[in-house]
Parts: C-alpha cells; structure tokens; sequence
C-alpha cells in the first residue's frame, strides 16, 4: 500500500504576514511622498499666479508715459518712516493671477491675491543735466488670502511676498 500525499495549495500564515508588512511599507512611503508632491504644486502654482501678476502691473505701469510714472512715483512711495500712503495703487487678482475687471476694489467671491504697488524713482540713474530720473523701482507687495467684508484686511495674512521690478525710460 502506498501513502496518500496531501498537496499543499496556499500560503502559510507567515507568507500572508510577511507580505502584508512589505505592503504595508510602501503604501506609507507613497503617502508620504504625496504630501511633500502636493505642498510643492500648491507652491509652484502660487509662484507662477504670482510672476503672472507681476508681469501683468508692470505692463499696465509701462503704458504710462514715463514722466507720469516718475510723477506717480513722487506722491506714492512709502515714507521714510515704511508707512504706505493712501495714494499707492493696490490690485486684486484670481487664484490664477488674472487681473480682475473690478481692480479698484475685491469682488469677494474671486479675489485671492492683494497686490499694493509702490513706485520709487531711482537716484543713481539722475541725468544732472536736466536733473530728471531715467528708472524707476517698483515694488509688488502680495498678500493671499483677500479678507473682506469689513473693509479692512488683516494685519499678517497667510501668505505674503514682495516683488520687485525696474522700468526704465527709453
């Protein structure tokens, strides 16, 4: 008489366990990979709203005769004290950077971005001659989000910068 063999056709427990550990450590490691990916495209769509911005008043600033921008600049740059006069242009803008049509004040619904814009002239670049400036600086100061309602925002949003760009007389 032969003996019966039994087949196995399974996994052990230990096979289950260890393969629900090797599983379980890449799963945790994409979970973690996904947070740092979305916190980088959260600021990587941030940084391009705000080039879009900056591009878009340096070009609205750029239409304006450059004697009108240099006036401009005289009655709206910050005091010496860093106090921003009331004169200083300020633009709202989308999540996507998109100037909004309403630029003198926010539509609550889609502004997302407060941009005040302060115009220096530009010292060094004095013609002593006729005693006129050939540059000058402007500087974007960004602020997200928009808080309305009572009319005023708060004193440190939850996210700022400040960009800066030159316009020059050709």
């Amino acid at each position: 008489m032969k003996p019966i063999q039994r087949l196995s056709a399974g996994f052990s427990l230990a096979e289950v366990v260890l393969a629900t550990g090797i599983c379980s450590v890449a799963l945790m490691s994409l979970i973690g990979v996904l947070g740092v990916s979305l916190s980088a495209e959260r600021d990587s769509a941030r940084d391009t709203a705000l080039t879009a911005m900056s591009s878009q008043i340096v070009a609205r600033l750029s239409k304006q005769p450059f004697d009108d921008l240099i006036q401009s600049a005289g009655s709206a740059s910050a005091d010496g004290d860093g106090a921003v006069p009331d004169a200083a242009p300020v633009f709202y803008f989308d999540s996507q950077g998109m100037l909004l049509a309403n630029a003198s004040g926010p539509d609550e619904l889609s502004a997302a971005y407060r941009c005040l814009v302060t115009q220096r002239p530009c010292e060094d670049t004095r013609n002593p001659t006729t005693g006129t400036c050939n540059l000058v600086r402007v500087e974007m100061a960004c602020s997200w989000p928009v808080t309305t309602g009572s009319g005023t925002t708060t004193a440190q949003p939850a996210g700022h910068q400040r960009l800066y760009a030159n316009i020059a007389r050709y």
